[in-house]
């Protein structure tokens, strides 16, 4: 395979899914997969509409993938589960979920242990306290004070946050706290 060489086919994604469906553990991808996969898409989304198979051949590409996805996705949450140390062939996407799976398990673990140690107060927190343990991928963070209610959202990584009451705090990531400031939701705290 000579570099900057696209090697991604609808047969070949197929030829993916169909052993990543047939073995037990992720199979290795290569570095530049999406990448490749990307330019492939845009080659194929150029020619819908010029009286091809492109336009069909795009939608069966994109249930591959998806479903390609979903599978590796499944695999990805047995793998963080048994805190397997093999992670090559992961995508830097794939990676960067698996050790934020692996530290929200743990994050989990550890509430659920210590809330049922003899003598342990339990204390309830809402989902907005818990989305803090779970790592943003804009590294800056704002702390914000709720104007009035919000309910519960979904971030870009799929991250939930909220619901927040009036006048609860708490540090979000950066992008999400300016909408919300933005918006006239919230306010930021020094």
């Amino acid at each position: 395979m000579q570099e900057g060489e696209i090697n991604v086919t609808l047969e070949t994604l197929f030829e993916i899914l169909r052993m990543e469906k047939k073995r037990n553990e992720l199979q290795q991808l290569s570095n530049g997969f999406l990448a490749e996969v990307r330019t492939y898409l845009e080659h194929k989304e150029g020619m819908t509409g010029q009286g091809t198979d492109s336009e069909r051949q795009l939608e069966n590409v994109h249930k591959i993938l998806e479903e390609l996805f979903n599978v590796r996705e499944r695999k990805l949450l047995e793998l963080a589960r048994s805190k397997g140390p093999n992670i090559e062939g992961l995508t830097e996407a794939e990676k960067f979920f698996y050790t934020s799976l692996i530290e929200t398990l743990a994050k989990f673990r550890e509430t659920l242990n210590s809330e049922i140690r003899p003598g342990a107060v339990k204390e309830e927190k809402p989902i907005g306290a818990q989305a803090e343990a779970i790592p943003a991928c804009i590294t800056g963070k704002l702390k914000v004070s709720f104007l009035c209610p919000v309910p519960r959202f979904v971030g870009k990584q799929l991250e939930v946050y909220g619901p927040f009451n009036t006048g609860e705090e708490t540090e979000l990531p950066e992008e999400i706290a300016e909408l919300l400031i933005q918006r006239g939701r919230a306010n930021k705290i020094n």
